[in-house]
């Protein structure tokens, strides 16, 4: 136990009392992190606007996580993102980040790299109306850096090369499978040569660089498909913030 500072994004909050607030963040340092924040309402606080979601602020904090949710002290903004707020696509697509680190994030696991990805994600979203791909590159790579890479360009199963030809991806299996591995794969969604191409694409590419990409209707639905059944899978229950970023889709 012990006081600690930390860089966090505020991902949701919850009133607890008439002064008090709970909070989900997920931290550079130290990963999901779920703490109170005491008299964090009152209209004087050490906390100004630096729990407000989507937020990124400088934190100190009491780790007692031990004994339940650690104890916040101060908070002081660095980051607002304020064009999250001037749409209800951005909105949509930030709280579908909130929703889906609050799941798949494992309390106290700081993963390299993941708190850099939703800053530079709510960064980019915050100044674009097309949310879609980046919607879908966001979850692939939150998946690949949480330890569910997808299989995209070779079968999960055996290996074997798939070449460009139409793809079958399995998302129990985690990825693309060839004929002969069929068997025992579950749904598979069929996916055109051009979805394939922009699911690999999607999975690595700079977010800045995916808020220029323009999906047709066609590769945005598989990659819809594709990636919700991986979210699925991994995570163990539907994401509640789902249905509303597919609905652009």
């Amino acid at each position: 136990m012990g006081y600690h500072k930390a860089e966090a994004v505020v991902l949701s909050r919850r009133d607890y009392s008439e002064t008090s607030l709970i909070l989900s963040l997920l931290t550079r340092e130290a990963g999901l992190l779920r703490g109170i924040a005491k008299g964090a309402r009152r209209p004087r606080s050490l906390f100004d606007a630096g729990l407000e979601p989507f937020v990124r602020c400088g934190l100190v904090f009491l780790d007692r996580r031990t004994q339940g949710l650690a104890l916040l002290t101060e908070a002081a903004v660095l980051e607002t993102f304020p064009g999250l707020r001037a749409s209800l696509v951005r909105m949509q697509a930030a709280w579908f980040a909130a929703d889906l680190l609050s799941s798949l994030c494992e309390e106290g696991n700081a993963v390299p790299g993941l708190y850099g990805l939703l800053v530079e994600y709510l960064g980019t979203v915050a100044q674009t109306e097309a949310t879609d791909a980046l919607v879908l590159a966001f979850a692939l790579q939150v998946l690949a850096q949480e330890g569910h890479r997808p299989q995209l360009d070779r079968c999960v199963g055996c290996g074997a090369a798939l070449g460009s030809r139409r793809l079958k991806v399995s998302a129990r299996l985690g990825g693309t499978v060839c004929s002969g591995c069929e068997p025992g794969a579950g749904r598979l969604v069929v996916v055109s040569a051009g979805g394939g191409a922009a699911l690999r694409n999607l999975l690595v590419a700079p977010l800045k660089a995916v808020a220029k990409v323009r999906l047709s209707l066609t590769i945005k639905k598989e990659s819809f498909a594709v990636v919700g059944g991986l979210l699925g899978e991994v995570v163990g229950s539907p994401l509640r913030t789902w249905p509303l970023v597919r609905a652009h889709a």
